[in-house]
């Protein structure tokens, strides 16, 4: 339990530059007015995903406005909200964009955009179709092949006490993203919180090192 605290303590006073300048610079990327994406906040999460509902069920991606790869798959995702919500209408497609909900995207642990998760009560998969086009995400949720997926542990998943630690303080609020050779990218904390818990427990799957593209 030690090693915890020390990483925790670690996370807490490491100096970090703030984010402002960054996501002041750069266009929202948009979705549709009629759209039925729901933006998940640090401000909503908590309410909109309660642990006690374990029949809600979300498809969450995690974005940032000056990723390129997020902006082009915005229109697919607009998209794919359509026929979720005419043909799956228990299904629910949201998006967190990590520079204004930090504490949500801490507690996920995201280390690359965009980053799709499948959330069914508290039970949470990782998400990994190479095309992410209409037709396989629709395909992935109607005939449920998110069951084939591995879960993530209750212990270091999002609805953990673990991650809710992780993930509060006005530190997360002010940490540096960067780009990885400008095609993925990974946070500072989120890459650091993910090799540090991959270090301590051996059977963590979040161990997935952010792809570069050369």
């Amino acid at each position: 339990m030690l090693p915890i605290f020390v990483f925790i303590g670690l996370l807490l006073t490491s100096p970090l530059p703030s984010l402002a300048a960054r996501s002041s610079s750069v266009t929202p990327i948009p979705k549709r007015a009629d759209s039925s994406i729901i933006d998940l906040t640090d401000a909503n999460f908590a309410s909109l995903l309660p642990p006690t509902n374990s029949e809600n069920e979300y498809l969450i991606e995690f974005y940032a406005n000056w990723c390129g790869y997020c902006r082009s798959f915005a229109p697919e995702y607009d998209n794919l909200a359509d026929k979720v919500k005419s043909e799956l209408p228990h299904v629910k497609l949201a998006r967190v964009d990590i520079d204004s909900s930090p504490i949500v995207t801490a507690r996920f642990f995201v280390s690359r955009l965009p980053s799709l998760y499948h959330v069914k009560g508290t039970q949470v998969r990782s998400v990994t179709i190479p095309g992410r086009t209409v037709s396989e995400l629709f395909e992935f949720l109607a005939e449920e092949k998110w069951k084939d997926l591995a879960v993530w542990s209750e212990w270091t998943g999002p609805f953990s006490l673990l991650s809710q630690v992780v993930g509060l303080g006005k530190f997360l609020a002010e940490a540096p993203i960067i780009n990885v050779r400008s095609a993925h990218a990974c946070p500072f904390w989120g890459s650091f919180s993910k090799n540090t818990f991959g270090y301590m427990f051996q059977s963590w799957r979040f161990r997935v090192r952010a792809k570069q593209v050369s």
